[in-house]
């Protein structure tokens, strides 16, 4: 009997129950979507949605909102301001780095008598320098590269999940705390046996698959 040939995995689940939808949701590190786009070519699936993890988009958003603008109630208002937008409309990422572009310009430009962008006036503050600065624009950058990834409204009006804490507590469950022991040390071909075996007993599957196995090796033995 060979453990690792055990029916698991997205493609199995998704022959018995081809009404799920395959949702990615994870950070924005490249290297993560390289592997995930990587592994979804090799499983021949397409997934439905692809998102950044809306927690860690929430951070940025803090992030640029505390800085740009002259105070903490500015911030807040921006913020739940933003965070409406996003919650409504695909297109809310595309017009948050439009205004962002609107303002970066002018702080790039103060000194030509351009006026404050009208979006902008009862909300930033005059100037924008040093560590604010870097602040407000490495988060720009970072909206402005993933905007593909930032589209929440349809997901959230389908019911797919737009954060990744879910995973990240099954992770914790059933890998880490089982997996990463004092003094324990793994090889990808123990470790990944073992992990199936795991998550098959966590999801109370283990002796139905079991008896499955047997069920289908004894009909060979008999059939010889």
């Amino acid at each position: 009997m060979r453990v690792r040939h055990l029916p698991l995995g997205p493609r199995h689940v998704l022959q018995q129950r081809p009404e799920l939808r395959l949702v990615v949701v994870q950070d924005g590190a490249p290297e993560l979507w390289n592997l995930v786009d990587d592994w979804l070519r090799r499983e021949h699936l397409v997934a439905d949605a692809k998102l950044i993890d809306r927690f860690h988009v929430n951070e940025r958003l803090a992030g640029i909102c505390e800085a740009v603008t002259h105070g903490i109630g500015a911030a807040r208002e921006l913020y739940e301001r933003w965070q409406t937008q996003l919650d409504r409309s695909d297109g809310a990422v595309d017009r948050i780095c439009r205004r962002l572009d609107d303002l970066s310009y002018y702080f790039l430009g103060q000194g030509d008598g351009d006026p404050m962008p009208r979006y902008w006036e009862p909300l930033a503050r005059y100037t924008l320098q040093g560590e604010r600065a870097s602040i407000a624009w490495s988060n720009h950058a970072y909206l402005d590269n993933h905007r593909k990834y930032l589209r929440y409204a349809t997901a959230r009006r389908q019911g797919l999940p737009i954060g990744s804490g879910v995973t990240e507590g099954a992770c914790k469950s059933v890998i880490t705390t089982r997996f990463k022991r004092s003094g324990q040390r793994w090889f990808e071909h123990g470790l990944s046996p073992c992990l199936q075996l795991r998550a098959l007993h966590l999801n109370e599957r283990l002796r139905p698959c079991f008896e499955l196995l047997l069920s289908s090796r004894n009909g060979a033995l008999a059939a010889a």
